[in-house]
């Protein structure tokens, strides 16, 4: 019933609002499959193993572990191929109104896609972003900080909200690629986000755009 309620016809205003209630339910959902499923199936592509040079640096025997990664492809409606490299326990889920969305045992992570043909520049783009999250009663507590992520520029904003009594903290980018406009929006619970920012961060500065 939360999914139900959480899809929405694709236009301005609803790719917003949507947002929180279907974050929300994703991370319910994501302790249950972290525990309940354990391990990802076999022959993934995995990143980010150790490094021998790494192992020798730690001391006293200690070895810090990498979290490993696979990486997954998603594109836009126009056909634009993008990669994120997602952490070895956390999970896909396809959603018809989302272009991308993943989620761990606690926090999720949300691409939407929008044309660039649709918008007069990026400036109009993210003032639409902002607007829409204003009118839906978030909080917006940063905005404006330039970010370049896999040459992508665009601009960072964190802000909280509420859905269903439950509130919740996100960190959001706002990137311009060729042809389209990235809005890779992450979110926690917000006694968890502080916790969860790097990571969560570590994975949104992954998305990249595929080239031929």
């Amino acid at each position: 019933m939360i999914f139900q309620r959480a899809i929405c016809k694709r236009d301005g205003g609803s790719k917003v609002k949507k947002k929180w209630l279907i974050l929300g339910m994703f991370v319910v959902a994501g302790m249950f499959l972290f525990f309940v499923l354990g391990k990802e199936d076999a022959g993934t592509t995995e990143n980010n193993p150790l490094s021998s040079e790494e192992k020798a640096e730690t001391s006293a025997g200690s070895v810090k572990e990498i979290p490993k990664t696979k990486v997954v492809d998603f594109q836009a409606k126009n056909g634009e191929k993008f990669q994120c490299a997602m952490p070895k326990k956390w999970r896909r889920k396809e959603e018809p109104e989302s272009d991308f969305m993943i989620f761990g045992s606690r926090e999720g992570i949300d691409v939407l896609i929008e044309a660039k043909e649709d918008f007069i520049d990026f400036s109009s783009y993210q003032s639409s972003i902002i607007n829409g999250y204003e009118s839906r009663g978030d909080q917006i507590l940063e905005q404006g900080n330039p970010i370049e992520v896999n040459g992508m520029h665009g601009t960072e904003v964190i802000l909280t909200g509420e859905s269903e009594g439950k509130r919740f903290k996100c960190l959001v980018y706002l990137l311009e690629s060729e042809q389209n406009y990235l809005q890779v929006f992450a979110s926690s619970a917000q006694s968890h986000f502080d916790s969860a920012k790097a990571e969560m961060a570590t994975i949104a500065q992954s998305v990249q755009r595929v080239t031929e």
